[in-house]
């Protein structure tokens, strides 16, 4: 995987790997919970860090990238969410 940044890490093992061209145009990244109402964005700032922004239930969500915004619900609705076990958090 020549040319490829590993630019995140997060529950152990699990990378995003992307190109340097990708890296360098990607200004919002996020992860979406498949347990609970939750997700967490990666947002790169003017100095090209990354910051996280957690957003849980009643939180409105802000891609600033695309200029879209909306309530976190809206992306949960009409789902069963998957309640954590502890077999799923050692995985």
């Amino acid at each position: 995987l020549d040319n490829v940044y590993s630019c995140f890490e997060w529950f152990g093992s699990h990378k995003l790997q992307i190109t340097p061209f990708i890296y360098a145009l990607l200004q919002d990244y996020l992860l979406v919970s498949s347990t609970s109402i939750e997700m967490d964005l990666y947002r790169k700032n003017e100095a090209g860090d990354w910051l996280i922004i957690n957003y849980q239930a009643g939180d409105n969500v802000e891609l600033k990238s695309i200029n879209l915004s909306f309530p976190i619900e809206q992306i949960y609705r009409n789902l069963d969410l998957t309640p954590e076990t502890e077999s799923t958090k050692l995985s």
